[in-house]
């Protein structure tokens, strides 16, 4: 059985302890706002052991929750199997219920990060949804401190609930596998990491997976900061690809089908750019970027020749590296700042590549 702890909570299987205070904020009506009705001491008993037989099945659900700090019973929080038929189902919902004493510090918010992760990294869950009715402010709030998204169009009437009953609307709250990859690796993004020595193999791995479907690729080149050795960053497998021009549409199709994610904003007449969170690992995730162009472009140049100054001059790694850990200081997740003070590393060695090529024409 699973037990997740986070700076101040444990989450773990129920104890028999727990039954009397969980009773307790149960028959709390300040705790059941948003409920149809207070449970009795037998109501909330035959839960308790409905979600303890669950944890004790499967190894998860929601958990019982205590302070480290002092062993106080504080609530539940969660996952559980969606146990009705809606347009969403079947899902896996994400919940959490806690003693009032305990509102308003955060611990619904940390305990329910803490469970996104267990979800999405070690059970590999496709989507977690949350619902809640309309007026729940309170755990909408919490909702979306996670990164968890609403769409209008999602909103439900609960089945468990009779027409006309003024809860019965209810608000969905999703995020998918791919959502969660995003947002963790947003709050990490601009951190400066060491070079690792599974950089090639990584590249080398995906390569031959890119490899298999996309065949009119006249090369795969890996690029960027984990193509130089001892050079860290912030740990992204970056890819060239290269293919006729005429062929760039088809092979974006191809990238998409295998898990790659367009992002035309990035993009430019050039370069078709993408996105992919894969396992990985060190890290759990890591992020993967493919830059789609043609051999004669400009960035195709760029890209190949910024890689290959750095691999012959150790000098320029150096003084890139200082300026990479500075900047992803500097730039607290900020990536417009970020970039901007890179640039005079970019625009030293670009030119000095335009020099060379001059002189070769």
């Amino acid at each position: 059985m699973a037990t997740i702890k986070t700076n101040r909570l444990v989450l773990r299987q129920w104890q028999d302890s727990d039954l009397a205070p969980f009773a307790a904020l149960n028959s709390d009506p300040r705790v059941r706002e948003f409920f149809p009705g207070l449970q009795s001491r037998e109501e909330s008993d035959r839960d308790v052991k409905l979600v303890s037989d669950h944890i004790a099945k499967y190894g998860w659900g929601f958990w019982a929750v205590s302070l480290i700090e002092t062993g106080e019973f504080i609530g539940f929080i969660g996952l559980e199997d969606v146990y009705f038929q809606a347009h969403f189902t079947p899902a896996v919902e994400i919940g959490w219920r806690l003693a009032f004493d305990y509102w308003g510090k955060g611990y619904a918010t940390e305990g329910a990060k803490a469970v996104l992760k267990y979800g999405f990294e070690t059970l590999r869950l496709d989507q977690i949804v949350s619902f809640t009715t309309r007026g729940n402010t309170r755990s909408r709030h919490v909702m979306e401190k996670i990164g968890m998204h609403h769409q209008a169009q999602d909103d439900f009437d609960h089945p468990k609930l009779p027409e006309g009953h003024p809860l019965r609307t209810h608000v969905l709250y999703r995020m998918s596998l791919h959502d969660w990859f995003s947002l963790s690796h947003k709050q990490q993004k601009y951190a400066y990491k060491p070079y690792s020595p599974t950089f090639p193999d990584l590249f080398k791995k995906e390569k031959e997976r890119i490899s298999s479907s996309l065949t009119n690729a006249l090369a795969i080149e890996h690029v960027g900061s984990t193509a130089i050795a001892n050079l860290g960053g912030k740990g992204i497998i970056d890819i060239a690809i290269s293919v006729p021009n005429k062929e760039m549409e088809d092979a974006s199709h191809i990238l998409q089908k295998i898990g790659y994610q367009y992002r035309p904003t990035f993009s430019t007449p050039e370069r078709f750019y993408f996105v992919a969170y894969l396992p990985d690992l060190e890290e759990g995730t890591r992020r993967y970027h493919i830059h789609l162009t043609y051999p004669s472009s400009k960035e195709w140049n760029e890209f190949t020749g910024f890689r290959d100054y750095l691999r012959t001059h150790p000098e320029a790694v150096e003084e890139y590296a200082a300026l990479k850990q500075s900047a992803a200081n500097s730039a607290n997740h900020d990536g417009t700042q970020y970039r901007k003070l890179k640039e005079p590393i970019f625009q030293k060695i670009n030119t000095f590549i335009k020099e060379i090529r001059e002189e070769h024409a």
